[in-house]
């Protein structure tokens, strides 16, 4: 259909408007007289109708299961989180329910790395990692306990146990590689220079091997779990 076709009216249209795979004893069941216009609202109301069933029955399913109305959840991620959270959902693992804290904490997540160091090349070799995400679970993870303190002021060597997430000054070496995200107005870039943000430690200790200069200036302790 295009707005060129959407009034057309006559005989129906022949076989070559159609899918290489039509099936033929449908195309022959349909009517000689074609309404475009008809058969297209005919189409969209039976495509609505179809979609509100499939909403009716998936929303009286996740009532009697969970208990929970639909409509109070925007996201099909939403609707996940109140449904662990109401059936699923155990002391053991913590929460932050503190506005300020989590906007602090968010800042350290910076997702998936894309960057391009070396935009040409012949006969390269790629690689990928499988199961990157339980590997990294098998690690310590920051549990219930959890403390913040500011001006701390203090090199990252300097700091016993350090573990958490934590705002710092951060000077690179000069490494061809980055190795700590920046968010920059064009996107996530892997900087060299002089910055300051937030960070989880493990990665603040991993660049500081490297030769990072870091100075710790406030951030929130937590356990290991």
């Amino acid at each position: 259909m295009s707005k060129n076709t959407l009034f057309y009216k006559g005989f129906k249209p022949s076989l070559e408007y159609y899918n290489k795979n039509v099936d033929l004893n449908l195309y022959n069941s349909q009517p000689s007289e074609w309404d475009a216009k008809a058969m297209t609202l005919d189409y969209l109301e039976k495509d609505l109708i179809s979609l509100y069933q499939v909403l009716s029955k998936f929303s009286e399913y996740i009532f009697l299961n969970y208990s929970i109305q639909l409509i109070n959840s925007v996201t099909i991620s939403s609707l996940a989180l109140r449904i662990y959270l109401s059936k699923y959902y155990s002391n053991n693992i913590p929460l932050i329910n503190k506005e300020s804290i989590y906007k602090d904490i968010k800042q350290s997540y910076f997702g998936g790395i894309t960057e391009v160091y070396k935009p040409y090349g012949e006969n390269l070799y790629y690689y990928d990692v499988n199961s990157l995400y339980p590997f990294a679970a098998l690690n310590p993870m920051p549990g219930k306990e959890c403390s913040y303190e500011d001006n701390i002021n203090l090199p990252i060597g300097d700091i016993p146990n350090l573990f958490g997430f934590y705002y710092c000054h951060i000077k690179t070496n000069g490494l061809y590689l980055g190795l700590l995200p920046f968010r920059s107005k064009k996107g996530i870039i892997m900087p060299n220079g002089s910055w300051e943000g937030w960070y989880l430690s493990e990665e603040l200790k991993f660049a500081a091997e490297m030769g990072y200069d870091i100075t710790i200036i406030k951030g929130y302790h937590f356990n290991k779990e």
